[in-house]
């Protein structure tokens, strides 16, 4: 009897049409994003981990990362994986409730599911309250990092190195910051004053309106169903209002 192909839901991004249903899926989807992620791969190879790679903290500072790739963030346990030997698991679901807090896990299941960009995010999205089409969203949330957040974010009310469609541009109105663990949250609120090139790279500086203010914390609660943000998110700023934690965000 022929076999059949199996694939998940459409989610029409990035050249895939459907969802990964396997560790493979999940690899050719990541190579599509590591660029908006500012990571570089250096080695994918069969051995554990499976990537190592490098990723932009700042202009001219770059850590290591060694990533473990996995169709289920808990199929990480079910391989026998050492978690010390690891910085990161890309997964298309993230499953593993009692994650090691020395592991960062990136799900690319709901980071998919916050970009504008999707011609089945109204499709996906009918049966819940969130930001059905693109035309909703006025907000784009970046992760800081401490010493960019507060050197660059705060300091110079911009942000720099931001990759963006074009047609999203005139939409964005506001800019917030989640700031990564530990703060784990989104602490400030930006209106953009304007966005420009940032020089040759492809990529944009947002300057803000003045200062960023601080806003009552939205937080990434650890047992959320998503991974905390490690790309752009896009919201609408009424939805900032009204968010308890991050999960009410999307």
């Amino acid at each position: 009897m022929k076999r059949r192909n199996i694939v998940g839901d459409v989610i029409n991004y990035k050249g895939l049409v459907y969802g990964p249903v396997n560790e493979n899926g999940v690899i050719f989807l990541f190579s599509k994003i590591s660029e908006e992620l500012e990571i570089k791969v250096e080695t994918i190879r069969a051995g554990f981990p499976d990537c190592v790679a490098k990723r932009q903290l700042r202009t001219g500072f770059w850590e290591e990362l060694k990533i473990e790739f996995e169709f289920r963030s808990s199929d990480f346990v079910r391989h026998g994986h050492n978690p010390d030997n690891c910085d990161m698991i890309v997964c298309w679901k993230h499953d593993w409730t009692e994650t090691p807090k020395n592991l960062e896990i990136f799900e690319l299941k709901s980071y998919v599911e916050k970009q504008p960009e999707r011609p089945a995010q109204a499709t996906l999205d009918r049966k819940t309250k969130r930001i059905k089409h693109v035309k909703d969203f006025d907000t784009v949330i970046v992760p800081a990092r401490k010493d960019g957040f507060e050197r660059v974010f705060l300091g110079m009310n911009q942000w720099y190195q931001i990759r963006l469609r074009e047609e999203s541009i005139p939409k964005l109105k506001w800019i917030a910051a989640y700031q990564t663990a530990p703060v784990s949250a989104i602490t400030h609120l930006a209106k953009i004053k304007e966005i420009k090139p940032y020089k040759n790279s492809g990529k944009f500086i947002v300057y803000f309106e003045g200062q960023a203010k601080k806003i009552r914390k939205i937080p990434h609660v650890s047992k959320e169903k998503g991974a905390a943000p490690q790309g752009l998110w896009f919201t609408n700023r009424s939805f900032l209002k009204k968010a308890r934690s991050m999960n009410e965000v999307r």
